[in-house]
């Protein structure tokens, strides 16, 4: 069993890479457009764009580092896992991680509808963009926190 280990932290890193990487894209790519005086198409197509590593790219890498996290403390097992402080603050940060990007990706769906309806009123307008700055919210919090997952798994601190 402990033969499964090295790939199974290659695949967890690998996820977790994943995972920071599509948010961190994301919050660079649509924040810049969303700033910048673009095209309402260009626009569009970037919330296109999002809402689909959304969907693939988050996603897949936030379910496989889970899956991947549990089965690294379920081949270790539970003697290894007790007395280890930085696995049980990365459990947490993780979990707290997963909410706020799914809360990230709750507001820019409903900004996504906002945004693509026929006839956008100015209260669309103006919700639309509280919609986006509370996406922008959520997802430097929740990579704020992945960085101090990265940090705390490299280098432990003594924990």
């Amino acid at each position: 069993m402990e033969v499964l280990i090295p790939g199974v932290l290659i695949l967890h890193i690998f996820s977790m890479l994943m995972w920071f990487g599509s948010i961190l894209i994301q919050y660079v790519f649509l924040s810049d457009i969303m700033d910048g005086h673009t095209a309402e198409n260009t626009k569009l197509w970037s919330m296109d764009l999002i809402g689909r590593m959304n969907k693939t790219i988050l996603n897949i890498g936030l379910i496989l580092a889970i899956v991947t996290g549990v089965s690294l403390i379920f081949i270790h097992g539970a003697e290894w896992f007790r007395p280890r402080t930085h696995v049980h603050i990365k459990i947490t940060l993780g979990l707290i991680a997963a909410g706020l990007s799914h809360m990230a990706m709750a507001k820019f769906r409903k900004a996504n509808v906002l945004i693509r309806k026929e006839n956008p009123t100015a209260d669309d307008l103006i919700r639309f963009a509280g919609l986006m700055g509370s996406w922008k919210l959520f997802t430097t919090i929740t990579l704020v926190v992945l960085a101090t997952i990265v940090i705390t798994a490299v280098f432990k601190f003594g924990l």
